[in-house]
């Protein structure tokens, strides 16, 4: 709750936060320009609103995370949803994109923590002679085995799915479906972060 309120003051940033405890509750104040702190307000109920019904199963068990809620995970750079759906797949939770929301069997916390993780990722990523099918790859396994980009690319070489060019470039040596399937396979079982269902296809 309290990173969700620094969001919101981070977004508005015309506003100061002031945060006061007693016991088991915590009050929230913002201070500044009344236009603001009133943006502030709304902003906040906003954000609250969306994480109670984030932590909500729907009738078939998928929670539904509002693409907005990504900005919670404080993202180094902007990740596509696709990628990201992917790997939260690969970490054994079947997840999709539908319209706004990201529908998946893993909770909240788990997608923007991947999220988080991925979007670093791509950010080192960034250093390095990618194509854009291999940055997908190469990103997806760094993050999943938690592996530095450096790793990542001298294991995906070693097991023969990255190559280098003689311009220095890095490109699969497959096509990017049949790469993920090989890597699918290769780390079949892999769970990240809280147990969950993976029933179902992505």
């Amino acid at each position: 709750m309290i990173e969700a309120l620094q969001d919101v003051q981070r977004k508005v940033k015309g506003v100061t936060l002031i945060l006061t405890s007693k016991l088991n509750e915590v009050r929230a104040t913002f201070l500044g320009d009344p236009f603001e702190v009133q943006e502030a307000a709304r902003e906040a109920k906003r954000v609250f609103s969306e994480m109670r019904s984030e932590g909500k199963r729907d009738k078939e068990g998928y929670f539904l995370l509002p693409l907005g809620s990504l900005a919670r995970a404080n993202l180094k750079v902007a990740i596509p949803l696709q990628s990201l759906s992917e790997l939260v797949r690969l970490m054994g939770y079947d997840t999709r994109v539908e319209g706004n929301y990201i529908k998946s069997k893993a909770p909240p916390t788990v997608v923007l923590d991947a999220a988080r993780r991925l979007s670093e990722a791509y950010s080192a990523s960034r250093a390095y002679p990618l194509t854009s099918s291999s940055r997908r790859l190469v990103t997806l396994y760094s993050t999943l085995k938690r592996r530095g980009l450096e790793e990542a690319i001298r294991e995906l070489k070693k097991g023969g799915l990255l190559t280098e060019r003689r311009d220095g470039s890095l490109v699969l040596t497959k096509n990017f479906n049949m790469a993920l399937k090989i890597l699918k396979r290769d780390i079949k079982g892999v769970r990240y972060g809280t147990k969950g269902n993976g029933e179902g296809k992505g």
